[in-house]
């Protein structure tokens, strides 16, 4: 809501205390924000993003990948993902990877996110499979031999 009524400190300010915080997240992009809006708001964030709060962080990091800043998305999920071992944030790392065209690093973070799914609650591996289908980040390295195996495996 500060983005949209034109208060970027604000917005900026309450979009880094919820990524620092240890409770589960408050914010979300405005609803059907437009890709400049997005980028708005990844234009504004601070060059080191706090860690704490990995539901927001995801949030920060999927508006990332949809702004084609695939560096910092990946470097932020990486981090996190040290914090808080998430299938969803090492497939965004993968993302980010291979958009990047850094296919052997997509494809080890595919496989971390697989083994993070074991962890997680039902569910995780077939959306991390749908994930692996779907992600347009993710077509130069969709039919390579090892991400159909994991593909596989995670859809089984």
């Amino acid at each position: 809501r500060a983005l949209i009524a034109g208060d970027r400190v604000g917005a900026v300010g309450a979009i880094t205390r919820d990524l620092a915080s240890p409770t589960p997240g408050r914010w979300a992009p405005p609803q059907g924000a437009s890709a400049s809006q997005l980028r708005t708001i990844v234009d504004e964030l601070p060059d080191d993003l706090p860690i704490g709060n990995p539901q927001s962080a995801r949030v920060a990091v999927d508006i990332m990948l949809a702004v084609g800043e695939y560096r910092r998305a990946g470097e932020y999920a990486a981090a996190v993902f040290t914090h808080h071992r998430s299938s969803p944030l090492a497939v965004a790392v993968a993302r980010a990877a291979a958009a990047t065209g850094d296919a052997a690093n997509a494809v080890q973070w595919l496989y971390t996110a697989e083994l993070a799914a074991r962890e997680e609650p039902d569910g995780y591996h077939t959306r991390l499979g749908r994930t692996n289908e779907q992600a347009p980040e993710l077509a130069g390295v969709r039919d390579l031999p090892e991400v159909r195996a994991i593909r596989s495996r995670l859809l089984a």
